[in-house]
């Protein structure tokens, strides 16, 4: 029987025909995907999930010493009239209690959360005229995954209190922000100092005298003002009312009325730190807790690395003899087990994938073949990873989904590859063609159904993701 009359050259896929004649240009490229895929793994951010963004922002209003009656009525019904009119929101809830208000936010998936975040803010503005003029504190918070700590750890030394908060907070805390891909360290128990005020209530009643008065008057006493300019010439001079009370003994004489009273008669007035609330040692010494935040766009694994050779490097210093630190808290240990599985997981997967090529075709040059595309997909991978968050358009990290993904997609490879494989073999067997023209034809008879079958993969997965 006459042989199979053989695919006209027109049908050759372009890029096959280019891969096959350009051997040399295909080699350079080879090398230097490999070399773009090594910089961008090291470059590529560690995390352990995808950066996770809630659609759901809270408002929080602490407003201590009153009812929850009052906090609805004065804090919670403002804040939900101002917030009602925000875009794209879905649900609001709110609660009040004796210690201040809670208003929570849920936007419909898909809100650019950023700007809702913005917004949120706006209304926040509006709505203060209606709130009380002694609220202080709002905070408007969002989770981000990138807000959970890379590091947490006690701190303790057997110093004196005023040490050991100066130590923290102009060593270590400066020290720790200053590595490379540290964004903030947060320490928790550092009290500050204050000016107390500490009323004496039968004297109050004694003089007829309200706290609110007591309040009032001392706020208004404690200004810094702009009182206007002076025009001297062509000169244009600023002039500001200095008013601030920077002494206790200035607080201490603070008349109260024409009868000459003053707030030293009524009241104690101290330069000390407040009451503690909660306590915290290390090994029978008062201790900190210490946070350690990275960059969004910060190795994981550098980060926290680096962060505890400081903490050493620190501790060896004599001058800090006696530092203690505990590290309860280390995102790098779930970071390093979880790809360290993932890659052992994807190693024992493609030497089984090889030997299972090998297996069927008994060819070790074939199988050479497929043993060199696995690695060399991957680190193309990586490339493209890169270049799309260096191009803003995603925000992609090394993590355990995106591992996953990359093991699963060998197990494709491996199939496109004993396709494409089994097309140039059977032209190069039965059909007697030459190496060159049997990888040309059999490549390019392959390209379409190998298309077909890698875009029905995707056409599944992308809803998924």
């Amino acid at each position: 029987m006459p042989p199979e009359e053989s695919p006209p050259a027109a049908r050759i896929h372009p890029l096959v025909a280019f891969a096959v004649h350009r051997r040399v240009t295909m080699m350079m490229a080879l090398v230097g995907i490999l070399v773009l895929g090594v910089l961008s793994l090291n470059r590529l951010p560690l995390e352990f999930l995808p950066t996770i963004s809630s659609s759901n922002i809270s408002v929080r209003a602490s407003y201590s010493s009153s009812s929850p009656e009052e906090i609805a009525r004065e804090i919670l019904r403002p804040l939900e009239d101002s917030f009602g009119t925000l875009n794209n929101l879905d649900r609001m809830s709110s609660s009040a209690s004796a210690t201040g208000a809670t208003v929570n936010l849920t936007f419909v998936d898909g809100t650019d959360m950023d700007f809702a975040a913005v917004e949120v803010r706006d209304r926040l503005d509006r709505a203060r005229p209606f709130l009380p003029a002694d609220l202080d504190r709002i905070t408007v918070r969002r989770f981000q995954s990138q807000d959970l700590p890379v590091m947490a750890f006690y701190l303790g030394a057997p110093w004196p209190r005023e040490r050991l908060y100066d130590f923290t907070e102009r060593i270590l805390q400066r020290r720790l922000e200053r590595l490379e891909g540290v964004a903030q360290v947060t320490v928790r128990g550092l009290r500050q100092k204050q000016v107390q005020v500490r009323l004496d209530r039968n004297r109050l009643e004694a003089h007829g005298i309200e706290v609110r008065t007591l309040a009032s008057l001392l706020r208004s006493n404690h200004l810094n003002l702009s009182a206007g300019e002076i025009e001297e010439g062509s000169r244009e001079l600023s002039v500001r009312v200095l008013g601030e009370l920077t002494h206790l003994e200035e607080i201490r004489r603070l008349p109260l009325d024409a009868s000459g009273l003053r707030l030293g008669d009524v009241a104690e007035v101290v330069y000390a730190y407040p009451e503690q609330e909660d306590f915290s040692f290390l090994n029978g010494a008062e201790s900190l807790t210490a946070r350690v935040y990275k960059t969004s766009d910060a190795n994981l694994l550098a980060v926290a690395d680096r962060v505890k050779a400081e903490l050493l490097a620190i501790q060896g210093e004599a001058r800090y003899e006696g530092v203690q630190t505990n590290v309860y808290h280390d995102a790098s240990l779930d970071v390093r087990a979880g790809l360290s599985s993932l890659s052992n997981a994807g190693l024992v997967g493609g030497a089984l994938a090889v030997l299972a090529v090998f297996a069927f075709l008994r060819r070790w040059r074939t199988t050479l073949l497929i043993a060199i595309a696995m690695p060399v997909s991957v680190v193309f991978a990586f490339v493209l990873m890169y270049l799309l968050r260096q191009a803003g358009w995603s925000d992609l990290t090394l993590n355990v989904v995106s591992l996953m993904g990359l093991v699963l997609a060998l197990g494709m490879l491996v199939d496109n590859s004993i396709v494409v494989i089994e097309s140039i073999y059977r032209r190069l067997q039965e059909l007697g063609e030459d190496a060159r023209t049997a990888a040309l034809r059999g490549a390019s008879e392959a390209a379409l159904p190998i298309t077909a079958a890698t875009a029905t993969t995707l056409c599944v997965f992308v809803p998924v993701i």
